[in-house]
């Protein structure tokens, strides 16, 4: 329990450092209303709170709905530059990207916000049934649209971006063919793939 403990406090801390964050941009006139700013909406690393807690969560979790609901939570805009990025995928996880998101007032985004964010996976065994995964694959393809509204962490599910270019698990020989005869799968993520040991 306590290593786990530290890892995550080192994690949060390594995310704060890269994407240049100090307690002085927890604490500004802009978050003086916010008992709670978050930074790290999407599960890696974590961020500075007022009281310096370190927390990470999902981006509209219901828990922190909650206290947004009571006590007006506020996210941390992240440096979105390229190092900052490189630093961010070397201390905390090598899947990781930056995205701008929208001011969204309900869920403390009340500005723009560069947030980070990683790439989710459906993980098989690799001796699975080719047929299963064939089948799982052409459900999630063929119903895009459901599969966005089944969770708000799975509203950005796109066909388009189904295969990444920065897989940290190698795909699955069913799902190359797939993706390739989708027409997604291309020489960066093909390279990307090889590149995994």
């Amino acid at each position: 329990m306590k290593k786990t403990a530290a890892k995550f406090i080192l994690a949060a801390a390594a995310t704060c450092a890269a994407g240049q964050m100090a307690y002085a941009d927890a604490t500004s006139d802009f978050y003086k209303d916010a008992t709670i700013a978050v930074l790290c909406p999407f599960g890696a690393g974590g961020g500075y709170c007022r009281l310096t807690l370190l927390i990470s969560n999902n981006l509209g979790m219901p828990v922190v709905r909650e206290i947004h609901a009571k006590k007006k939570v506020r996210y941390l805009s992240i440096d979105g530059s390229p190092k900052t990025l490189a630093e961010l995928r070397r201390l905390v996880s090598p899947g990781l990207r930056l995205v701008k998101m929208s001011p969204l007032k309900h869920l403390g985004l009340p500005k723009p916000t560069t947030m980070i964010t990683s790439d989710s996976y459906l993980v098989t065994h690799k001796d699975a049934d080719p047929a299963v995964l064939k089948a799982t694959l052409n459900a999630l393809w063929e119903n895009e649209k459901e599969v966005q509204k089944a969770h708000f962490s799975l509203r950005g599910f796109k066909n388009k971006t189904a295969a990444t270019n920065l897989p940290m698990l190698p795909y699955h020989p069913v799902a190359i063919e797939f993706y390739k005869s989708k027409g997604i799968w291309n020489s960066k993520i093909a390279a990307a793939n090889a590149a995994i040991k």
